[in-house]
């Protein structure tokens, strides 16, 4: 299997392990079972951090402007993720705490990990496919309260910084 088709499978594993994470969440609080929703969300949205960090640590060695991208769009999505948790339920300081050191345990693992470079591009992938769903769920509007535009600029600033980050390391 060429290498971009496996690097697309395991992006749409991404996303389908995080949609079904999601329709659990919902199943659970739909039958009040509040507490068991919450910290299934919260231990997801973890793993999903825990993800982010052992990526950054494996890829922080390309240098100082892809890291800086990296960080600048992780942190934006981990803001409207905090967004999200705020306004879904009692906000804990201690859901923080959570995430917080899940990205910090993350990157802990992928300094030590064995033969951390293959699973650190999966793990890209499959947190690629998390972001995605969580960009069409959570960050694009519906189309009657949406400004397409915004959306759009913001998909137009993003292939352009995919084109100008290579030709920068060059």
């Amino acid at each position: 299997m060429p290498v971009e088709r496996l690097v697309f499978v395991i992006t749409m594993a991404g996303l389908c392990l995080y949609y079904l994470l999601e329709v659990s969440v919902t199943r659970l609080d739909a039958r009040r079972q509040k507490y068991a929703a919450a910290w299934l969300h919260i231990g997801g949205f973890a793993l999903y951090s825990a993800t982010g960090g052992f990526v950054l640590a494996n890829y922080a060695d390309r240098g100082g402007v892809w890291l800086m991208a990296y960080t600048a769009a992780l942190s934006l999505h981990f803001y409207m993720n905090d967004r999200l948790f705020l306004g879904q339920r009692k906000h804990l300081a201690f859901d923080r705490w959570i995430l917080a050191g899940a990205v910090l345990l993350g990157w802990a693992a992928g300094l030590v990990a064995p033969h951390r470079y293959p699973i650190a591009a999966f793990m890209f992938a499959a947190l690629a496919g998390g972001m995605m769903l969580n960009i069409l769920k959570e960050e694009l509007p519906p189309e009657k309260d949406g400004v397409p535009l915004q959306f759009v600029l913001g998909i137009g600033i993003i292939i352009l910084i995919s084109f100008l980050l290579p030709l920068y390391a060059a």
